[in-house]
């Protein structure tokens, strides 16, 4: 039995099939895009953050709300998009918090009045001890040496704890929800039901589970 500060039933999130060895996570963001980015969300290594509801301030969505699920010293992978790789790790200094504070807004990006950087209610958990990798784990290695062991630890992982959590429409998650163990990497299935192509890649989110049985593969634990 897990103890988490929030009920994960009250943030959305509702497989929770991990127990306290599984202490594991991604930080996946492209937080050190420039200095502005870095100035206004942190270097890696520094905290975590997270808005606690959707744009509208009405929904939970899990790949935000799952940081409430965060216990002091669990393992946190940092992913950069901009370097497409896992560039290093950190550990949880404490349990999250609430707290007003800056996040980047996709909004800006589509109007030209919004705000970059607004101020929301967020989750927030402060790190320590961040180290950074001398050999990155990159993208293209997921889909390439990695790939058939990956694949094969999905499906167990998916059988055995792999959990329907509803429909696009019930939860923002990137990828498809059922079956979900809100996991970092995931597989993409590229073609037709006749001539489909399987790949290997981070998941679009911000932040997730990352399964023993994956870290193991790439020699991360």
């Amino acid at each position: 039995m897990v103890n988490f500060k929030y009920n994960p039933n009250e943030l959305g999130i509702k497989n929770v099939w991990w127990g306290k060895e599984e202490k594991y996570w991604i930080e996946i963001s492209n937080k050190d895009k420039n200095e502005e980015h870095k100035k206004y969300r942190g270097d890696f290594g520094s905290d975590l953050r997270a808005p606690t509801k959707d744009w509208s301030g009405n929904r939970n969505v899990s790949m935000y709300s799952i940081l409430g699920l965060v216990r002091p010293n669990d393992v946190i992978f940092h992913c950069s998009t901009t370097k497409g790789a896992i560039i290093g790790k950190s550990l949880a200094s404490d349990f999250p918090y609430i707290t007003q504070g800056t996040y980047f807004s996709p909004q800006a990006t589509r109007f030209s009045n919004a705000p970059k950087f607004p101020k929301r209610t967020i989750y927030k958990v402060k790190l320590k001890n961040y180290q950074e990798f001398q050999d990155p784990i990159y993208q293209e290695q997921l889909d390439t040496k990695y790939k058939k062991r990956i694949i094969n630890a999905l499906n167990s992982l998916y059988k055995s704890y792999g959990q329907s959590v509803g429909t696009t429409s019930d939860d923002i998650w990137g990828y498809p929800v059922s079956p979900n163990i809100y996991c970092g990497i995931n597989m993409y299935y590229e073609g037709d039901w006749r001539d489909r192509n399987i790949s290997v890649g981070f998941s679009p989110v911000l932040f997730a589970k990352m399964p023993i049985k994956i870290l193991k593969i790439l020699d991360l634990v």
